[in-house]
């Protein structure tokens, strides 16, 4: 039996869909749970095919449904919306983000929800939805039938009106990045947090949250009962003074934050100085923290490196790509690796690690105390030498490394095919991905459970 079917970016339309309907059903499809279709051509006609299908009765207990980036409109998503009527549909995941839907295909999905207690994920981003189809949304997300617990409405046009009306919804997420979102709507939202009970994710990218909004936010999330576990707050203009008001909360010894976002926000050594001092604190428990696009140099890195090693981070995985981070940095970086520490994934890309900086943290590969599974080095300017390490990182039994990035970088010499191919062949290789794009190499590596596969590009 096949459980899962994906057909992205194929360009199926009409044709297409009324094909895979006449197979979907039948054996070996009779059991398929998820189904991609996103960033094709499917419209309304397209969509009654297969809802015929997937989703209504006898069909086959499809749980997964992304139909993303298609031409669905407002009358596709009644036709899904008519599938989510039936008791018999199992549908638990559904991604209609960027299909050109309004208030008025929001009206017709919220009437289905009335009736259904199967789905539990809904993606509605990148659409025209406005404050009116919110309305239409939390008057059925309020109910104690709805199973819904997490929604994306993310880069729409909720404004701040929209995010009154999410008053005492039940999700445990809500996206709400790139709405348009204000000092007023961050008023509306610190009005009705006491009533969003079971709100664990919450994401305000891409709004102007600024400083002061942030500041005004922190009663909210420095209460006993506040149970934010992941907080977004990636290109709100916070700068260094936001950064400081991070803090407060990370060090508030009842905060449950383990995922924060603080993405294009102009935070420089200063701020980060602060959120590494954070870090270091018994009270904070953020385990993934994403730093990228910010103005953050090697002393910014010094002061989380030193955190790094603390024994009360507990840090994970650490995003400082596309900051301004030197060979002096990596030097920071992999003194902190060979100490005590948790870091698993460490993200560099777009940075000026040269070849002395990758030399650096490859070398710190080897040591006991490293734990990094995953590292993106990507357009880092780093050659021949950059690599050199590779082969001897890869040979330690401490090496743990499951992902590298080296793409866009200046390895274009037989010298560097030849290191990477010998430290692939290392016994003690555990790496699963190899990233090489537009490196330089007329050859693409990838290695699974220690073999190499070697494929032209």
């Amino acid at each position: 039996m096949i459980p899962i079917v994906e057909f992205p970016c194929c360009d199926v339309g009409v044709g297409e869909c009324s094909a895979l309907a006449r197979v979907f059903g039948t054996s070996p499809f009779a059991s398929i749970r998820r189904v991609d279709l996103s960033d094709n051509k499917i419209s309304v006609m397209g969509t009654r095919q297969l809802t015929q299908k997937l989703l209504l009765p006898g069909k086959g207990p499809t749980e997964e449904l992304n139909v993303k980036g298609n031409m669905l409109g407002d009358q596709g998503l009644e036709e899904l919306a008519e599938a989510l009527k039936k008791k018999e549909c199992k549908l638990k995941v559904l991604n209609v983000a960027d299909n050109d839907i309004t208030s008025a295909g929001v009206s017709k999905l919220a009437s289905a929800l009335e009736s259904n207690i199967c789905l539990e994920e809904l993606n509605l981003s990148c659409n025209d939805i406005c404050s009116q189809s919110v309305v239409q949304l939390s008057a059925v997300l309020r109910k104690e039938k709805s199973k819904i617990s997490r929604l994306n409405i993310s880069w729409n046009n909720i404004g701040d009106d929209g995010v009154a009306c999410l008053e005492s919804v039940r999700q445990s997420a809500i996206n709400l990045a790139w709405n348009s979102i204000s000092m007023e709507g961050v008023r509306s939202l610190i009005s009705i947090f006491q009533t969003l009970q079971n709100l664990e994710e919450l994401d305000l990218s891409g709004n102007i949250i600024e400083a002061v909004g942030l500041e005004a936010l922190l009663p909210c999330l420095m209460v006993p009962g506040c149970k934010i576990k992941c907080l977004e707050l990636n290109h709100c203009k916070l700068e260094d003074e936001g950064a400081i008001h991070c803090v407060k909360v990370l060090t508030f010894s009842q905060n449950q934050i383990t995922g924060l976002g603080l993405a294009g926000n102009n935070i420089t050594n200063d701020g980060v100085g602060e959120i590494a001092k954070a870090l270091g604190s018994p009270e904070c428990k953020v385990k993934s923290l994403n730093l990228r696009s910010n103005l953050i140099g090697d002393e910014g890195v010094e002061s989380l490196s030193l955190s790094l090693s603390s024994p009360n981070c507990v840090l994970q995985e650490l995003d400082l790509s596309h900051n301004e981070i030197h060979s002096k940095g990596c030097k920071y970086l992999a003194a902190a690796i060979r100490k005590h520490n948790r870091l698993q994934r460490l993200d560099l890309e777009g940075n000026q690690v040269g070849d002395e900086g990758a030399t650096q943290l490859l070398s710190a590969l080897r040591i006991h105390n490293n734990k990094l599974h995953s590292l993106i080095l990507d357009a880092n300017d780093i050659g021949d030498g950059g690599i050199a390490g590779l082969p001897h990182a890869f040979s330690s039994p401490h090496c743990k490394l499951g992902h590298l990035n080296l793409g866009r970088n200046r390895l274009i010499s037989r010298n560097s095919r030849d290191t990477l191919s010998e430290a692939l062949k290392s016994p003690f290789c555990h790496l699963e991905q190899l990233v090489l794009r537009d490196s330089g190499l007329n050859e693409s590596f990838e290695a699974k459970q220690n073999t190499v596969a070697t494929k032209l590009a």
